[in-house]
């Protein structure tokens, strides 16, 4: 993937005249946008192939924009962070079948707790905290909004008996933040070794 990214990085950089810290930062944003298309993509066919498009559609639109706002835990490596990423992803569209049959106590419970836990945790301040306060203001805010957004959106779809997609949703917002959880201490435990 690198190379593909880097060809075209050097296409566009000598095309456009661009400067170091503007290819640097293309060459990223490139990176970034082609292994979640990859990421999607793989993800729809391995729904497809094993007659789960429709909830791996739903994991995708549900977990990616949590994910992009919200932050999450880092591995060192990039091979470790997809082997994390697509571990859980293929077994947690395989989970949800088995996982809708949750009494609505346990399942109102369940998202109550969690969307709270979202408001408290999330988004997460970056380690080298090269984010402003604008725009962590704005990350927050949009981070609220979606989780009002996907909170809603479950309780629609669990009293219309939709228990696959109210499942679905809720299941990304816990994977999510229990990512936001480990990224928590992750930033506690590099904040003490900088000390």
């Amino acid at each position: 993937m690198n190379k593909i990214d880097d060809h075209i990085t050097k296409i566009i950089s000598d095309t456009m005249k661009l400067e170091h810290d503007s290819v640097v930062s293309f060459s990223y944003g490139l990176s970034y946008i082609l292994s979640h298309l990859l990421f999607i993509f793989n993800m729809l066919v391995i729904g497809y192939v094993f007659h789960r498009l429709i909830i791996t559609i739903v994991f995708l639109v549900t977990i990616l924009p949590l994910r992009t706002f919200s932050g999450g835990f880092h591995t060192k490596s990039p091979v470790t962070c997809l082997f994390f990423t697509y571990s859980i992803s293929i077994s947690s569209i395989f989970m949800i079948p088995f996982l809708c049959d949750i009494e609505f106590r346990y399942w109102l419970f369940l998202i109550i707790f969690n969307f709270l836990i979202s408001f408290i945790l999330i988004p997460i301040m970056p380690k080298n905290k090269t984010i402003c306060a604008a725009a962590l203001n704005k990350t927050t805010i949009i981070c609220r909004i979606l989780s009002f957004c996907l909170f809603f959106i479950s309780l629609i779809l669990y009293f219309f008996n939709y228990k696959k997609y109210y499942t679905t949703i809720l299941l990304c917002v816990i994977i999510n933040n229990i990512s936001c959880f480990a990224r928590h201490i992750q930033v506690i435990q590099e904040n003490s070794h900088d000390t």
